[in-house]
């Protein structure tokens, strides 16, 4: 048992087998403290009686930059048949831990894949560049929206870099197009194709 009086309540109703009233002290918790145990214990247990809801609750576990709050989001997300809402947060999880397997399977089933066909003609924000330099070296470097990459310093994920776009790296990048030539780390390479991340990550499910 924690401290905070209606966590406790939560629990002794948990053990007791009464979700209903656990679900709501576990709410009334999370009001009062803002407990992030009790907020993700709530979507856990939501998740497990099968109640899914998008309300306060979930849109304040998506703004937790952790592995465990992600998940739960994409999972209520699923379940309610929002696949669109899902996929940034199922991102998010695998950049958070780029070993689970299960985080690509769940990023590739929740994708459109007739998306994953249109043709970029330019680099823009959720695009990754896939670069050639002289010696035939591939390179893909993906570019993603300041406010997605908040808190979080994904390195090597999917076989890419991932860069903000405010930074000067990715910036130098923004625009360009098939052919162009690009200094990255100091070697010349060459966009030889530019993808979405849906269908960079799709391609390693």
């Amino acid at each position: 048992i924690v401290n905070g009086i209606y966590h406790n309540l939560a629990y002794i109703d948990n053990k007791l087998g009464r979700a209903s009233q656990t679900k709501e002290f576990l709410a009334k918790e999370y009001d009062k403290n803002q407990s992030i145990e009790s907020l993700l214990r709530l979507l856990f247990l939501r998740f497990e009686t099968k109640d899914f809801q998008e309300d306060k609750y979930l849109n304040a576990a998506s703004e937790i930059i952790d592995e465990e709050a992600q998940v739960l989001v994409v999972l209520t997300y699923l379940n309610l048949n929002k696949k669109e809402e899902a996929k940034p947060h199922l991102l998010k999880a695998l950049f958070l831990n780029d070993s689970s397997y299960n985080a690509y399977l769940g990023y590739y089933n929740a994708c459109e894949h007739k998306d994953h066909e249109d043709k970029i003609e330019r680099v823009s924000e959720g695009a990754v560049c896939i670069l050639k330099d002289e010696q035939k070296n591939i390179v893909k470097v993906g570019i993603h929206k300041p406010e997605f990459l908040q808190g979080m310093n994904p390195k090597n994920v999917a076989g890419c870099e991932h860069y903000s776009s405010e930074t000067p790296i990715a910036s130098n990048f923004l625009f360009s197009e098939i052919g162009d030539k690009i200094n990255y780390n100091g070697v010349e390479y060459e966009i030889v194709d530019i993808k979405s991340i849906d269908a960079i990550i799709s391609a390693c499910a």
